[in-house]
């Protein structure tokens, strides 16, 4: 079975009475990839996303549309994994907030209450259940053609697996985030 590290979940607030600028946010995940950072794939739910994911693919990453509204599919992949001690996450406060004030609406959407905000919760959900997708492919491309020297192991949006080469590269990561901080 699977364990998910979530190595990073922020929120990237907008400017008081503005929008936040898309912008940065494709920015940061080229910076990321420049220091270092391995990033296989980025998502984006479809809101205003069209634009971002045409200039990152054009910057060479893999991108995909991915949306945790429209069943309860991811939100159960990350609760299965907390549950069973499987999820390692940031201790973040606005995305344990967002996880605490979750709630199903009639049995088939996972949503926030009134004035409350989802935004890095649907964040790690999708990358949590793109990175679980990723590894259950990857196990079944191993099993039907091993090749020498093939790890299968999966970083998909910001989560990782396989326990110990996660070990391994979290203190670079950690020290490649802290000077991204530092700008």
């Amino acid at each position: 079975e699977p364990e998910a590290i979530v190595d990073l979940a922020w929120r990237l607030p907008a400017p008081e009475g503005g929008e936040v600028d898309l912008s940065r946010v494709r920015q940061l995940v080229m910076d990321m990839r420049r220091r270092g950072f391995n990033i296989a794939q980025v998502s984006y739910d479809g809101f205003q996303s069209v634009d971002s994911r045409q200039i990152l693919q054009r910057q060479g990453f893999r991108t995909k549309l991915v949306s945790v509204d429209r069943d309860l599919a991811a939100y159960e992949t990350l609760k299965e994994l907390i549950n069973t001690g499987r999820l390692r996450m940031p201790d973040y406060e606005p995305l344990k907030r967002e996880l605490r004030s979750l709630e199903i609406i009639r049995g088939r959407k996972v949503d926030h209450p009134p004035h409350g905000s989802k935004d890095v919760a649907d964040a790690v959900a999708g990358a949590v259940s793109e990175a679980v997708r990723a590894w259950g492919s990857s196990r079944r491309r191993q099993r039907s053609r091993p090749r020498l020297g093939q790890r299968g192991d999966n970083r998909a949006c910001g989560v990782g697996y396989r326990r110990r080469l996660i070990d391994q590269i979290r203190p670079a990561c950690q020290r490649r985030f802290k000077a991204c901080q530092r700008r």
